[in-house]
């Protein structure tokens, strides 16, 4: 089944959080290993600051006795501190192929379960766009930056106890700098944080539009486009370019700012380590060592502060996801459903419905029974309500009043899943994968045996075409089935909703691409393999109709006419009219 379960979050942090259950031990790791490296500054400094110490009673005694020791520490201390960015490196190799195929499996699952409003409402490119870039900017933003932040934090709290020993003022005021330039730093993340996300936003967009043109590739070049669609994308690229200027003239501000306060460090610790050794306060090794320590705390906050600048701009974009993907679905399966299998009675039990975004509604009060086996016809002008009737069938969307029951089980009582596989579909214009033939046919029924396959391929008249393709059954279709003619996509989507074997086959305009000659053998052929399912026919060919059961004629969303080809003639104006225009 297909539903999804998992919560997951849809605020950044949570879902932060959520992204690495199951490889939280390698991110204490990578934490740890972080965080020792921020030590190394201490370390090494410390080192260097003894052999400065010590040179003069080296230089005296002419021996390294004094000087071994820190010597041996300043390299072994600089050989762990690449070694533990090394493991970082390895820690994250092992944890991000985990947490980035948990992202795109999981978001992948939830956006399969959204409605089709959804998929109207969204470009598509833009969706797969915002998962696949969900998932690398998370991995992005738990290296690099989460590294530098925590290095950087005990890096200033390691430096801050050792100054305490030197002289407890200058541990007190690089805490006390440190304290300040993070706060200013927090301050104006939070101002850009918007900006992030509207940027994020403008970059989806152009991505979505961009995906759209290159997959109506053949319109925009038959219809003389490409210039129009540069020209739109242009006024795209506009508003990106506002979005991107507006968030970096919050960034310009903060790193002004946080220029001057770090060059305010160097100079006050400058001038006061000047004093404290004219005094004879400190010593020249103490001098060079807190004097390092403001130099390199000072750099190693400024990096960090350009990793926040990019962490920013990724959260902005993860967040710009969870906000289009993890939208509340609007039509979902039951909690706990019972299991279902359908026999194939449809009843619409005073149906009202309207599609979202529009006030006029389109049935009002709609009920009819199908019973089980029964061959019925669809009828009318287009947007008379087709489609619809047979969306509303499949739960593509809710009817707002009434209810449509499948063997008297209100739809919305059913798992999706179930209600789906009781129904097989062969639509007007079908989409084929990017795979083979076999694939595309075989993907209702992926157990289907060979000899399986090849009867409904028979049976759709698809068989002889398929068999004079290169490859045969392993031809690659190409994407939406663009290598194929659209009789040909026809009939291979007809293959597929009859190998599925469900017991509700719905046919929408599914032959209307076809010559009538082929048409009417396809016909003849899936009459004799829907004997006993309940079969509903779209058509605007009224001759692929006259042997159906029953015959319902659509005009402007209500059902005007209800029977039998012979007797809607006699009986139904409208019915008369469409044969008689189709017959000319």
């Amino acid at each position: 089944m297909t539903q999804y379960f998992v919560h997951i979050p849809s605020r950044f942090w949570p879902f932060l959080f959520w992204a690495y259950k199951g490889c939280r031990h390698w991110a204490a790791l990578f934490i740890t290993a972080a965080a020792t490296s921020g030590f190394y500054f201490v370390v090494n400094t410390n080192a260097l600051q003894r052999i400065i110490d010590r040179l003069p009673d080296a230089y005296a005694s002419n021996s390294w006795a004094h000087l071994a020791l820190p010597f041996i520490v300043l390299i072994c201390s600089h050989q762990a501190h690449l070694l533990l960015w090394r493991s970082m490196l390895w820690i994250n190799s092992r944890a991000a192929p985990e947490v980035k195929s948990r992202i795109i499996r999981h978001m992948f699952s939830y956006a399969l379960n959204h409605s089709h409003a959804f998929y109207q409402n969204n470009l598509t490119g833009s969706i797969a766009s915002k998962i696949n870039t969900l998932a690398l900017c998370l991995e992005s933003l738990c290296y690099i930056p989460t590294a530098f932040c925590t290095r950087a934090l005990f890096q200033i709290l390691s430096a801050a106890t050792v100054l305490a020993t030197i002289k407890p003022l200058f541990a007190f005021s690089l805490l006390f700098w440190s304290g300040i330039f993070v706060g200013i730093s927090v301050l104006f993340y939070k101002k850009s944080r918007n900006y992030s996300q509207a940027y994020a936003h403008e970059i989806a967009t152009i991505t979505g539009r961009v995906v759209d043109n290159i997959t109506n590739i053949s319109s925009v070049r038959l219809f003389a486009q490409a210039s129009t669609e540069i020209t739109k994308l242009s006024s795209l690229f506009e508003r990106m370019r506002r979005a991107f200027r507006a968030r970096d003239k919050i960034t310009l501000v903060a790193y002004t700012i946080q220029g001057l306060s770090a060059t305010s460090l160097i100079g006050c610790s400058l001038f006061f380590l000047i004093q404290a050794y004219l005094n004879k306060e400190i010593s020249l090794g103490e001098f060079i060592f807190v004097q390092a320590a403001a130099l390199s705390i000072g750099e190693n906050l400024w990096m960090v502060i350009h990793q926040i600048h990019t962490a920013q701009d990724l959260v902005g974009q993860c967040s710009s996801t969870l906000d289009a993907i993890l939208q509340p679905h609007t039509v979902s399966s039951p909690q706990n459903p019972e299991s279902f299998q359908a026999k194939g009675a449809i009843t619409f039990n005073d149906v009202h419905f309207t599609y979202p975004q529009q006030t006029q509604p389109l049935f009002q009060g709609i009920s009819l029974t199908i019973p089980t086996g029964q061959k019925v016809g669809l009828v009318g002008s287009s947007g008379s309500g087709k489609s619809t009737f047979i969306s509303l069938i499949l739960r593509l969307f809710d009817v707002e009043k009434g209810a449509i029951s499948l063997d008297n089980r209100d739809l919305r009582s059913l798992h999706l899943h179930d209600l789906h596989t009781s129904i097989s579909l062969a639509p007007q214009s079908p989409l084929l994968f990017h795979r083979s033939l076999r694939e595309n046919i075989c993907y209702g029924k992926q157990d289907a045996t060979e000899q399986a396959m090849i009867a409904a391929a028979r049976t759709a008249h698809a068989h002889d075409f398929i068999t004079q393709t290169a490859d045969g059954y392993d031809s690659v279709v190409g994407e939406q089935g663009l290598k194929l003619s659209g009789g040909q996509r026809q009939r291979v989507a007809l293959a597929r909703a009859l190998l599925k074997d469900a017991p509700i086959l719905i046919l929408d305009e599914a032959t209307s691409q076809i010559d009538t000659i082929v048409e009417q053998a396809i016909q003849e052929s899936v009459d004799a393999s829907a004997e006993q399912k309940t079969v509903i026919i779209a058509a605007h060919r009224l001759s692929t109709l006259k042997n159906v059961d029953r015959i319902l004629v659509f005009e402007n969303g209500t059902i005007t006419g209800d029977g039998t080809h012979n007797h809607l003639l006699k009986t139904n104006s409208h019915y008369a009219y469409l044969w008689k225009n189709y017959r000319n």
